[in-house]
């Protein structure tokens, strides 16, 4: 008979330490910490609802960085997921913040996922304007290593979106030419 009881008291703490641990109020540094250890693992849905919760941490502490942080790691999940709608949201969200911040990395990440999202929704003059958007912002960046990535992601994001709506062969020099007028 002590086992029902035994049972009975580990349930009542449980219970108890899993909701205090959830309504714990996170600061930003244990917000980062657990952020980066996440987004160095898969995507699965325990690391999804994962960060969907340190988004809420974020916006309860009021903490910026990680608000858009999340915000785009959500975007890029539910783009994933063909939830569009929400992405939209969460980008839009991460917009206004890396707007705020003139924060160019995250800038080109925004109108890259806009791309990304135009481009499934059949949107080609959208997602060609967010492509170009994007190159500027990587253009925009100061570390030369992150700039040149970002550039060769825009550019690569540039040629692929030329390709499937069947573009001339000679997209790169229509590509160099809007650029330099």
């Amino acid at each position: 008979m002590k086992k029902p009881h035994n049972y009975f008291t580990f349930l009542i703490c449980f219970f108890f330490l899993n909701f205090s641990a959830q309504n714990k109020e996170w600061n930003p540094k244990e917000i980062q910490e657990k952020y980066d250890s996440i987004v160095e693992q898969e995507h699965n849905d325990e690391n999804f609802n994962s960060i969907k919760y340190l988004h809420t941490a974020s916006q309860k502490i009021h903490y910026e960085k990680g608000i858009l942080k999340t915000s785009l790691y959500l975007t890029n999940e539910y783009i994933s997921r063909n939830n569009y709608n929400q992405a939209l949201d969460f980008n839009s969200s991460a917009e206004k913040l890396a707007l705020k911040n003139n924060d160019n990395e995250s800038l080109f990440a925004v109108h890259n996922n806009k791309s990304r999202i135009y481009a499934a929704q059949g949107l080609e003059s959208e997602c060609i304007k967010q492509n170009f958007l994007s190159l500027k912002k990587a253009e925009s960046i100061t570390n030369n290593d992150i700039r040149n990535y970002f550039e060769s992601v825009a550019y690569q994001n540039i040629a692929t979106n030329y390709s499937i709506y069947e573009k001339p062969q000679d997209s790169m020099i229509i590509l160099h030419e809007r650029k330099h007028c």
